[in-house]
């Protein structure tokens, strides 16, 4: 069994009726935005971007902020003497509340440049693989495309010299029934119709 590609699948499926086939344009511009050979290009030419992207993030600089709240049973205070006076001082309160930030600035990190160059080379190799399979997808839908339009017009004409050849086959039935024909022309006419019912089938096939 013959097997078909999915673009030259939707070409024969329009093709139903002789000639029907839109201009080649508009299959062009479908698959440029449909077909799974694009969406895929499309698909893993974004994730590089993405990956690039996560690559230039482990050099930024990180903040974090963390807080807690701490409930003591008993306060703890000092009595600290200051000249003639006491001062108190809250060693450890009833009511703690803790507040850290942290900031982090990587300075040199090879590792991270290392990846950042591989993540940048992976996102142009997808990128040229993006545009090199559009092209391919258009150039396999352009030679479907004219294969079909070519084997209608093969069909076309060969139903047509079907039908000539059955007119002629007439024709020279009734010349030999007349006498003005030999059995032999009868033969021959009867081949020709033959032949051409075959070019139909074979063109019918294509």
């Amino acid at each position: 069994m013959r097997e078909y590609s999915p673009i030259m699948v939707v070409l024969l499926l329009a093709s139903t009726r002789s000639f029907a086939l839109e201009p080649l344009n508009r299959y062009l511009d479908s698959a440029s935005g449909k077909a799974f050979e694009n969406r895929e290009a499309q698909a893993v030419a974004s994730q590089r971007e993405d990956e690039t992207d996560r690559a230039w993030l482990r050099l930024a600089p990180t903040f974090t902020a963390t807080a807690s709240y701490t409930r003591n049973q008993y306060e703890s205070v000092a009595r600290i003497p200051v000249g003639a006076e006491f001062r108190e001082a809250v060693i450890v309160p009833a009511d703690q509340r803790d507040l850290y930030l942290y900031l982090t600035v990587p300075l040199i990190d090879v590792s991270s440049w290392e990846r950042i160059g591989s993540a940048k080379r992976a996102r142009d190799a997808a990128r040229a693989r993006e545009k090199a399979t559009a092209v391919d997808v258009k150039l396999r839908v352009a030679s479907s495309y004219f294969n079909v339009v070519g084997a209608e017009a093969v069909q076309s004409s060969a139903k047509r010299s079907l039908e000539a050849a059955e007119k002629n086959l007439s024709y020279v039935k009734l010349r030999n029934a007349a006498g003005m024909a030999q059995e032999l022309d009868v033969r021959r006419a009867s081949a020709e119709v033959e032949r051409n019912r075959q070019l139909v089938t074979d063109a019918e096939l294509q």
